[in-house]
């Protein structure tokens, strides 16, 4: 038998993606939301969540972020623009090298920083993610995250993604993009890392509690131009063929399995208002796009006809902190 954990991304800064994910735990599809703490309304937001699911209160981890929002601390100034953002991910910025002893000090007070915010919101948080992945970019990055995670006891996402062909093809679509900003000795860094990540993981002599691996099968893609809802319930029924298949090849393993999901408000005539909201004149917000909206509201409906086949079954994170999953 197989376990699994369904995680929302990237609550907390606009009311269509909160919607979406408030919806989904109260109806149980999910029961673990990744959330942000760096925008100003980031405690309201959170306690909302925990108040309107009870008792279907999901754990609640943090979403740390270098590529989206502002920093909540000043050291960390080469990773932002002039008006205080930080870049996109698509402009991110790394030493040439690698981190000094300083910039490895600045990223880990920035990342604590957040942690520390989200659990100032009164929840307990039970696990770390990253937004884009980036901090699986380098290997500095991973060391952060990891040193953090076990000075915490607190469990992480797995930086093995699947399907691996998606993986590889996002990894190449950011090298291509980080192009202008970053040296060619650093994308042959990025590029290295992410392929070795297992061999990563094994040259560590300890490991922070992680699942087996995260699938983000369900993930995009983007659209420059509005969707209609047949179109949006089609792209659904696909997305669905593909995790239901997954669900059904892991009912005959024994693994733990995060299945990350990005999900909007699945009321369709209120797509627009959202992706205005989205707007950094609305949001105060820069790092999400809403031109992934149309394929959020996609892996929402999936959940309406979507169900845990026999031999798999929800775990949660403090299984898996205390391995038992």
């Amino acid at each position: 038998m197989s376990k699994v954990i369904f995680t929302a991304d990237d609550f907390g800064v606009n009311d269509g993606i909160d919607e979406g994910v408030i919806k989904a735990v109260q109806k149980g599809y999910i029961n673990s939301v990744a959330a942000f703490s760096n925008h100003k309304d980031a405690p309201k937001r959170v306690k909302r969540l925990m108040a309107l699911t009870e008792p279907q209160t999901p754990e609640v981890g943090s979403h740390l972020t270098l590529t989206s929002g502002k920093p909540l601390t000043g050291g960390v100034g080469w990773l932002t623009k002039g008006n205080g953002y930080f870049h996109s991910f698509t402009n991110h910025r790394h030493p040439k090298n690698s981190l000094s002893k300083a910039q490895r000090r600045a990223v880990k007070v920035e990342l604590e920083a957040q942690i520390d915010a989200l659990a100032g919101s009164g929840v307990d948080v039970k696990h770390l993610s990253s937004h884009h992945n980036v901090l699986y970019w380098f290997r500095d990055y991973a060391e952060i995250l990891f040193e953090i995670a076990m000075e915490r006891d607190i469990p992480v996402r797995s930086p093995l993604l699947k399907p691996r062909s998606a993986h590889t093809q996002f990894m190449s679509t950011i090298r291509m993009l980080l192009i202008p900003n970053l040296r060619l000795k650093q994308m042959g860094k990025i590029r290295r890392f992410s392929r070795n990540l297992d061999g990563f993981l094994e040259s560590l002599s300890t490991l922070p509690a992680m699942p087996h691996h995260t699938d983000g099968r369900a993930y995009g893609p983007p659209f420059t131009f509005r969707k209609d809802l047949a179109d949006i319930s089609s792209l659904a029924s696909q997305k669905r063929i593909v995790v239901r298949e997954e669900l059904n090849r892991l009912a005959k393993e024994s693994k733990t399995v995060e299945f990350v999901f990005h999900l909007l408000d699945d009321h369709y005539p209120n797509l627009e208002k959202h992706k205005e909201k989205m707007k950094r004149k609305h949001s105060n917000y820069t790092g999400i796009s809403s031109l992934y909206f149309e394929g959020r509201m996609a892996e929402h409906i999936i959940f309406r006809r979507l169900r845990l086949p026999k031999g798999v079954a929800l775990t949660s994170w403090e299984n898996i902190k205390n391995q038992q999953p």
